[in-house]
C-alpha cells in the first residue's frame, strides 16, 4: 500500500502503553538510530555518508499520520530503505508510538497529513500543448493528491517553484521547457505527458524508478500537478 493511500487508510491498532514505548524505543535504537541518531535529530554515524541528510524525525512526525509513518517504516523514502523484511508489522506500530512521544509539543498539534484535507481542486480542464503545437491529452489526475504525492516522493530532489538545483533540477514550468541535451549527449526533445510519466516509471541518470512505489492512480495525479508548475 502506497504511504498517501496508507496515510488515509491505515489505523494504528497498538495502544501508546508503556510497553509498547519501550519496545518501539529498542527497535527504533537498533533500526534507525544509525542515521536518524539516537534521539532522532538526523546525527547518526551513517548520516554523513548520506546523499541528503536524513530527517529531525522530531520536528516532522507530527505532520504525518500514523498509517504514513508505518508506510515508510515499511517500505523506505526517498533515501530509507524499506525495514519491513527486518521490522514485522507489530513492531512498526510500536515505533510509530515511540515517535509520537518524541515529536516536539508545537508538532504534536499540527494537523496530521490527510486527516483534515480539504476537498481536492478538479484537474486543469485547459488541454496543455503538445511539442508539435497540437493539444495534449491531460491525465485524469487531481493536481492537489499529486502535490502531496511530490512532497512525500519527489521534493527531496526536486525544487517545484524554481529552477534551482538540488540533488536533480528544479521542475518549474516543466511541461513547457525546450529541448536540451542530457549528460550523456542525447537530445530530449519533448517534455510531453507520457515523457515524464516514462521518466518517473523508469528512472534516469540519477534518478531512480519509481514505478513500484506508486500506483497507476497516483502516477496521474502526479503527473497533473507537474503540468501545473
Amino acid at each position: 500500500m502506497p504511504r498517501i493511500r496508507a496515510a488515509k487508510e491505515l489505523q494504528n491498532p497498538e495502544p501508546s502503553s508503556a510497553v509498547s514505548l519501550e519496545r518501539g524505543q529498542q527497535v527504533f535504537l537498533d533500526y534507525c538510530a544509525p542515521c536518524h541518531g539516537i534521539a532522532g535529530h538526523g546525527d547518526g554515524p551513517i548520516a554523513k555518508n548520506s546523499i541528503l541528510p536524513p530527517s529531525d524525525l522530531p520536528a516532522i512526525v507530527g505532520k504525518y499520520s500514523d498509517g504514513y509513518l508505518y508506510a515508510t517504516i515499511r517500505y523506505g523514502g526517498a533515501i530509507m530503505p524499506p525495514l519491513g523484511s527486518a521490522i514485522p508489522p507489530a513492531e512498526r506500530w510500536d515505533v510509530v508510538n515511540y515517535l509520537r512521544s518524541i515529536a516536539t509539543p508545537v508538532e504534536q498539534e499540527s494537523a496530521m497529513l490527510d486527516t483534515a484535507r480539504t476537498p481536492a481542486p478538479p484537474a486543469p480542464e485547459s488541454p496543455a500543448q503538445a511539442s508539435d503545437g497540437g493539444p495534449q491529452q491531460l491525465p485524469a489526475g487531481n493536481p492537489a493528491r499529486g502535490k502531496d504525492i511530490f512532497e512525500a516522493h519527489c521534493a527531496l530532489c526536486h525544487d517545484p517553484t524554481s529552477d534551482m538545483e538540488i540533488v536533480g533540477p528544479g521542475l518549474k514550468g516543466l511541461f513547457q521547457w525546450p529541448s536540451h541535451e542530457l549528460s550523456d549527449g542525447t537530445e530530449h526533445a519533448s517534455h510531453g505527458v507520457e515523457v515524464i510519466r516514462n521518466q518517473i516509471v523508469e528512472g534516469g541518470g540519477a534518478m531512480a524508478p519509481m514505478g513500484a512505489s506508486i500506483s497507476e492512480e497516483e502516477l496521474a495525479d502526479l503527473v497533473s500537478y507537474l503540468q501545473t508548475l
